[in-house]
This record gives C-alpha cells, structure tokens and sequence, in this order.
C-alpha cells in the first residue's frame, strides 16, 4: 500500500502540468503571445512541474528528503537545460507560418507530459533509490511499437534503465517516445529480460 499514495501524487502532478501546457500552447496557437513569452511560460511550466514530478518520483520509493542536496539540484538543472533545449524547437513549430491546429494543442501536451514530466520522475526514483527494481508496463494506446513490446514485462533496477538508455522517455525506442505511455513501476519482482 505504500506504493499507491505516490503514484496518485505524480498523476495529480501530470494532469496539473497537462493543463498548464494546453494552456501555454493554447494561447500561442490562437497568437494570444509572443514568442518570447511562450519560452519563457514553458520553461517555467517545466521547472515548477518537473520539480515536484521528481520529488514524486522519490517519494514513490519511499525517499523524502526535506531539501534536495547539491548533486540533486545539479543533476535537476541538467534535466532542465535539456528541456528547455526541446521548448527552442516546439517554439520554432509553434511560430512558422500555419504553426499546429487547434486539435493539435491537446495532443502535444500530452506528449510533453509523456516524455518531459515522465523524466523527471525517473530521476526521482534513480536520485531516491538507484538500487530499486523497475518494470517495464506497456501504456494505453493502441498499438506498440517493437521496442516497447520487447521490453514490457522486463525487471531491472532504475539504474540499470537509465545506464542501458532503454527508458520510456529516452527516445530510443522505435517510436521514439513520441505518444508512447509506457512507463516504468516500481516492483519486488527479481531482475527479468535483457534489454
């Protein structure tokens, strides 16, 4: 039971981010903001949410620092640098002539919050408990990709995902993360699979 407290907490967490993002992107699909604005909404969208994601990731093995310390806030400002360097690239998208269409907006936020907020988390758990045995469970859309299918099922320690590159959020997989919801459990299950 101790599992389950945590987990609702990052699913508050993605929905909150998902909002904020349809938001943001929202406002600039209709030209409601400027480029500069957007850039500067998004990033700091990301940081505030992909804070509290990573604490939610640490919270779900059971680590609950009351301040991070050095190396967390380093390796939390890594995260964040490489983010950000996403924004640069959806604000270019957002910005061309005939940018995304109104459907799109919802979509893309969910997307943010598959591959960016579900990062975050995964530094959580790898900065909370290296050691912790993670499950690879498939997500709800409909069709999977041959990666992600090959590693569903699979057990290994978080450290081990994120040395091997093979994350849900690593775009290493054949689809690249991109609409993937997989995501990664924590288990007491021995170490399965191989990569």
């Amino acid at each position: 039971t101790m599992l389950v407290e945590p987990i609702r907490a990052y699913a508050d967490t993605r929905s909150g981010f998902i909002d904020e993002m349809v938001r943001i992107i929202g406002a600039a699909q209709k030209d409601e903001m400027s480029r500069q604005k957007f850039g500067g909404q998004m990033r700091s969208a990301i940081r505030k949410f992909g804070l509290i994601a990573m604490r939610d990731g640490m919270n779900e093995v059971g680590y609950d620092p009351e301040s991070f310390s050095r190396e967390e806030l380093a390796k939390f400002r890594q995260w964040q640098e490489t983010q950000s360097a996403y924004v640069g690239g959806l604000s270019s998208e957002m910005f061309k002539e005939g940018g995304i269409t109104e459907n799109e907006v919802r979509l893309r936020a969910s997307m943010w919050a598959s591959i960016t907020l579900e990062s975050a988390r995964q530094l959580g758990l790898l900065l909370g408990k290296p050691g912790q045995m993670m499950e690879w469970v498939l997500g709800r859309t409909e069709e999977h990709c041959d990666d992600c299918m090959r590693l569903n099922g699979q057990v290994h320690s978080i450290q081990a995902w994120t040395d091997s590159g093979w994350t849900p959020t690593s775009g290493k997989t054949e689809c690249k993360s991109f609409n993937c919801d997989c995501t990664l459990r924590p288990t007491t299950k021995p170490e399965q699979g191989n990569f």
